[in-house]
């Protein structure tokens, strides 16, 4: 063989090398099972993102149910498998995997232990406005409602039927998939389609070879407002029945720290929509600096928070 085609037999395998690599870069989402000191086995929901460096991939793998925040320094073997360190409450293992159809499949072994380990690629820089328009109450022809709640960027999602809670995770900004649990997002048994348009939005919704299609739950009004509090605006959203006459009125606040009308694992509006399901109105809203509203979250303090949900409620009073 001569020069020059050893220069390309050399230039594709650098490429295959390359473009094999590239593949594991981006942000992971999964499971896995492993057995604690005490004997006890224990789900964990794993998070794994993974940057290029200038030898393999450096990143960050994170499970706040065994308080683990872990840098981590992982690289590409002869095999194309992904190889990395990680300890896991207190034991040292070592993670082997190989990628296929945007899942990251292998092991996590130690010198005694051995679990296997399943994550999904995720899209993180989801549009949230799409999130956001999508959100809300969807009915099925079986006689299920689905609420869709968003959060930074993945849904959290309440079966009203059956009072089911899962996660459902971003592949694209209009496909997600969840697994049985909150905590249990792989391996994925439910996907999730966005669909229809402004007039008409509607769920698709599969679990195994069962397909659902839920559209905007017609009972209900969600009208978007904005009420005043000194020199800023707060936005927010109020949810009532369709009612020829009056109903009494909440206001839903959202917990601590910085979180818009939703709240922490969309509570809040869950707790808007039953209120609304069952003959009452109910406001959510932005807390200030965060979402749509106005002002400096930095600057909050308990008394200005308190007087932004008194501003909610003197709002309602003006509603006819």
């Amino acid at each position: 063989m001569n020069e020059i085609g050893i220069k390309n037999l050399c230039f594709l395998f650098w490429m295959f090398c390359s473009i094999s690599s590239i593949a594991y870069e981006g942000s992971w989402r999964g499971s896995m099972e492993f057995e604690r000191a005490d004997g006890k086995r224990q789900l964990i929901y794993l998070g794994v993102n993974l940057s290029p460096a200038e030898v393999g991939f450096e990143g960050i793998a994170a499970a706040f149910q065994i308080n683990l925040f872990e840098d981590i320094n992982a690289q590409v073997n002869a095999q194309n498998e992904l190889e990395f360190e990680l300890i896991l409450a207190g034991t040292k293992g070592r993670v082997t995997a190989t990628i296929d159809d945007q899942l990251i499949k292998g092991d996590w072994e130690s010198a005694d232990q051995s679990y296997a380990l399943e994550l999904r690629r995720v899209k993180r820089d989801v549009d949230l406005d799409v999130l956001r328009q999508y959100a809300g109450v969807y009915t099925f022809d079986d006689g299920g409602s689905f609420l869709l709640s968003p959060s930074d960027w993945t849904y959290n999602a309440y079966d009203m039927t059956t009072r089911s809670f899962r996660a459902f995770f971003p592949e694209s900004d209009s496909l997600f998939f969840a697994g049985y649990s909150y905590l249990e997002p792989t391996p994925h048994q439910f996907h999730l389609a966005l669909a229809g348009d402004a007039d008409d939005q509607q769920i698709i919704l599969t679990e195994g070879d069962v397909t659902r299609v839920g559209r905007r739950d017609d009972r209900l009004i969600v009208e978007s407002v904005q009420f005043p509090n000194g020199d800023i605006t707060l936005n927010g959203w109020l949810l009532y029945p369709k009612a020829p006459a009056k109903v009494p009125a909440a206001v839903v606040a959202s917990g601590s720290g910085r979180q818009d009308a939703y709240g922490y694992l969309g509570i809040p509006h869950y707790r808007a929509v039953w209120l609304a399901q069952n003959g009452y109105a109910a406001l959510i809203f932005d807390k200030r600096g965060v979402g749509e509203s106005g002002g400096d979250y930095e600057s909050r303090t308990p008394d200005l928070l308190a007087s932004d949900v008194a501003s909610a409620a003197d709002y309602l009073a003006t509603r006819d």
